[in-house]
């Protein structure tokens, strides 16, 4: 694959909702120091920071970081919002929200979002290939009517899951592959998606993130009354903001001769399918094929957002609440309107990243859903009973009351507490 030419185009990503994605690190409380007036949780730059410490504190600054005391900084050190100001930081972190200081005290832990070793969030670019890939395999499989042999496939293997364990992992792991390798090739050195190449985006300063609190909402019952209610447990996490803006590139290879060969060595069905793919999308001018990648991008996006708005606008019809009325009034007045106004351009897209964003903007979830009970006419409670081989859901008796899953949505909170809005979605904007 050495010499091969690659047509490269620019990518400006712009926050439309809190994004968080993980670097699995856990940030414990005893690292920030809480400025109360400014609504602002500093890092503290602990190598600098400890150097700074008199010896006859250091004992107690010890015990207290095995122990996660409050205020840590503050009390044990009794330093005023001043004299903390002064301390060396890695970054300060304000809230998304005027948060309660009684709340932000709760706090004992923070999830971070990913970084460079220089403390600089970004996107990492195997997260948007992923959603890109994601995006194209739902529209071929809505697309193509024949690919309703993989469905029923996945629907027939359900009820053979193991209970749990390991092998419970290997085989949610396998009936994803049902889908996947049948359309994109069943070994990596096949895969025609190697074609396209996303690189991280270019890390930014961390004045771009955010503290949001986010909480998982979900209808309760109690002597024959319903309502939608949160868990009452917060997630503590690192939120891009709504508005950075983040830059990277897409990156296509020009020679598909090598891939092609690859792609297509399979059982004559799928070698149809691919070929199909191959001629329709893959081999297509670059600038049709972004126009076309966008078209595909904007269908999922919209399908998710649909999907979410039924969701709302069902619990509300039949339970009603202030919390479910503020999320579809933001449904129809922002983010409906925003995606009105993308889906105008040949070069603009929307996408769903990240952490708290539901199973079904991560897989082929909504296809499924759509084959399974609106065209093979699925018994809901067959299907959740089915599904729930895979231990994806939760609270049998919502979704089957309500015929909805997943039956829970977590949203970023207000300093009330108070759903305000999803996490995740995030515009592409193609620059040459």
């Amino acid at each position: 694959m050495e010499n091969i030419r690659k047509e490269i185009f620019d990518v400006e990503y712009k926050i439309v909702t809190p994004v968080h994605i993980g670097n699995g690190i856990q940030l414990p409380k005893t690292e920030f120091g809480a400025i109360k007036t400014k609504n602002v949780l500093r890092k503290i730059d602990f190598d600098n920071f400890i150097e700074s410490i008199p010896s006859d504190k250091i004992g107690q600054i010890s015990k207290d970081l095995r122990t996660a005391e409050n205020e840590f900084l503050n009390q044990i050190l009794h330093m005023s919002e001043n004299d903390l100001e002064q301390i060396a930081k890695e970054y300060d972190l304000l809230c998304y929200f005027n948060y309660h200081y009684e709340d932000i005290k709760k706090i004992r832990e923070i999830t971070a979002h990913i970084k460079n070793p220089f403390s600089k969030p970004y996107i990492p670019g195997s997260s948007i290939k992923g959603w890109i890939r994601t995006a194209i395999l739902s529209y071929y499989l809505r697309k193509i009517k024949d690919t309703n042999i993989f469905f029923d496939d996945f629907n027939k293997k359900l009820p053979s899951l193991p209970k749990g364990g390991r092998k419970l992992y290997y085989e949610k792991r396998d009936m994803g592959d049902i889908f996947e390798k049948r359309i994109f090739g069943g070994d990596p050195r096949e895969d025609i998606f190697r074609f396209i190449s996303v690189p991280d985006t270019t890390p930014i300063d961390p004045d771009q993130l955010r503290l949001g609190f986010i909480q998982i909402f979900h209808p309760t019952e109690q002597r024959g009354n319903y309502k939608f209610d949160s868990l009452q447990f917060s997630q503590y996490l690192e939120v891009l903001k709504k508005n950075t803006t983040l830059k990277s590139k897409i990156i296509f290879s020009q020679e598909l001769d090598d891939f092609k060969k690859e792609y297509l060595q399979s059982d004559n069905f799928s070698t149809k399918l691919r070929k199909y793919i191959i001629e329709n999308l893959i081999e297509l001018p670059r600038k049709e094929l972004i126009k076309e990648i966008t078209t595909i991008n904007n269908n999922l996006s919209k399908n998710i957002m649909e999907y979410n708005y039924k969701y709302l606008t069902t619990l509300n019809r039949e339970i009603g609440s202030q919390e479910l009325d503020s999320l579809v009034d933001y449904y129809e007045n922002e983010l409906f309107p925003f995606y009105d106004e993308i889906i105008e351009k040949n070069n603009q897209f929307l996408l769903r990243l990240g952490a708290s964003t539901e199973w079904h903007s991560k897989t082929v979830g909504l296809e499924i859903m759509r084959y399974l009970l609106r065209e093979k006419h699925v018994d809901f409670n067959n299907f959740y009973d089915g599904m729930n081989q895979l231990k994806l859901f939760k609270g049998q008796k919502m979704h089957k009351h309500f015929e909805l899953t997943p039956i829970s949505r977590s949203y970023l909170v207000d300093e009330n507490l108070r759903p305000s809005q999803p996490l995740g979605w995030v515009k592409a904007e193609i620059k040459s």
